[in-house]
């Protein structure tokens, strides 16, 4: 995923190994292929030992290189993992924007997906990962809990400032407070209600 910003600077790194990756993977299927279909084949002995060890020796070369790439790119994306999970959420809140945050781990869960990783890192990424999960969900949660508190708070507000208008309106019916104290009051009922719409 292009929109990573941790990746960015490994992006290239990864490309190349992924499509070498690739490569040798094709070839490794294509070698056991012929190794079946050499069975099969109603040949001599001889020649068939001299295709399997011309095989064997081609299978020399493209199965440890693949190996030893599979376990470059699973180390190199190991760190990248962990220096993500350092940076934002190695205390109880995540730091951050938690939208931001939240498309960052599914391009990385995205990209674990792409790159052909060991067992190993799979599974050390998925587990770090789902931390990190489990940290976004704490914030979410305690902080719909906050505005649904603000909202029962806003409620009540909004009834005490709606009796103190009808009391306003009666008082100044009946002339009990003068126009400078009547401005006053509005003042103050005015800034009730602006504070509370932002805490909402």
């Amino acid at each position: 995923p292009q929109d990573c910003e941790l990746l960015k600077t490994s992006e290239t790194k990864y490309t190349i190994l992924q499509k070498k990756i690739n490569l040798l993977s094709t070839l490794a299927i294509r070698i056991n292929s012929l190794r079946k279909e050499l069975v099969n084949t109603a040949i001599r002995v001889r020649q068939k030992n001299t295709f399997f060890q011309s095989l064997s020796s081609l299978g020399d070369i493209v199965f440890p290189q693949r190996k030893e790439l599979v376990k470059e790119v699973s180390e190199q994306f190991c760190v990248d993992i962990d220096a993500f999970v350092a940076r934002y959420f190695d205390e109880e809140h995540p730091k951050g924007t938690l939208y931001i945050l939240r498309e960052e781990i599914k391009s990385l869960q995205i990209l674990a997906k792409v790159l052909s990783l060991n067992a190993n890192a799979f599974a050390h990424t998925r587990k770090q990962l789902s931390s990190c999960w489990d940290k976004i969900r704490v914030v979410e949660r305690e902080r719909k809990k906050e505005r649904v508190q603000k909202r029962e708070i806003f409620k009540t507000n909004k009834k005490e400032l709606q009796k103190q208008i009808e009391t306003f309106i009666e008082d100044f019916k009946e002339e009990k407070v003068s126009e400078e104290e009547g401005r006053k009051i509005l003042s103050n009922i005015s800034s009730t209600m602006r504070s509370d719409r932002k805490s909402v």
